[in-house]
């Protein structure tokens, strides 16, 4: 019997982007979750099928501690899309050295959302990138089907999914495949990362631009600088 597919590696893996890349070329697509596929006859399959419920559902997040945990398995609207991931064998155009030479100065690489960086791996600048991830409509063409399904798993356990557009554009099938994904994530113990709240921060730059300003023009070492001026005397 085929096991059902175990997906990426987890969200707290030391590989870093290049090396995962490298992994995503060389997938192969997962089996489907076919209950009669190579199943003895009289047999009944060992796995169970993913609960299609619209609204949250509990999934076990260690069978050790036996604690159940709420999850979001789809988001309130789900239209889908006829539009599949980035093929692996499609490779991003740009590495993360690369990307990361189109930031801001005060933002960190680190501290993008994955959606983010990879939108920035196509070659989109930083505003775009945001701006496109921010847009109502399908973008999970941008990344390939692993990636892809670790963010899908990572919303479903923040419940995410409604904040985040371009999620209900994604087909059911990879709603499944995250399910399996998360899954074993949380028989693991493995605790998704966080999903931010997605905002544009080159807009607080003119703040940041004036509050300089106004340092510098305090500064008492400038030459130019004449004090504060002197009260009149009574």
């Amino acid at each position: 019997m085929i096991p059902p597919y175990p997906g990426p590696a987890p969200p707290d893996s030391n590989e870093n982007d290049d090396d995962a890349e490298q992994e995503e070329k060389s997938e192969d697509n997962p089996p489907s979750p076919d209950p009669k596929r190579d199943t003895p006859r009289g047999k009944k399959p060992r796995w169970k099928e993913p609960r299609k419920s619209q609204s949250g559902s509990k999934r076990q997040a260690s069978s050790q501690r036996n604690v159940d945990v709420k999850v979001q398995c789809r988001p309130t609207v789900h239209p889908e899309s006829d539009v599949g991931p980035r093929p692996a064998s499609e490779a991003l155009p740009f590495k993360i050295k690369d990307a990361c030479a189109l930031l801001p100065e005060f933002v960190a690489w680190e501290d993008l959302r994955p959606d983010v960086q990879w939108a920035m791996r196509t070659g989109l600048g930083y505003d775009e990138a945001v701006e496109v991830m921010l847009a109502d409509a399908a973008q999970h063409a941008l990344f390939h089907r692993d990636s892809l399904c670790v963010m899908l798993a990572t919303m479903m356990y923040r419940h995410k999914l409604d904040d985040t557009p371009w999620a209900k554009y994604v087909p059911t099938a990879y709603y499944v495949m995250a399910e399996v994904l998360l899954e074993s994530w949380l028989e693991r113990g493995v605790v998704p990362p966080e999903w931010p709240e997605l905002h544009n921060l080159t807009e607080d730059l003119p703040s940041v631009s004036d509050s300089s300003s106004s340092e510098e023009g305090d500064d008492p070492e400038d030459p130019d600088f004449a004090g504060p001026s002197p009260k009149e005397e009574e």
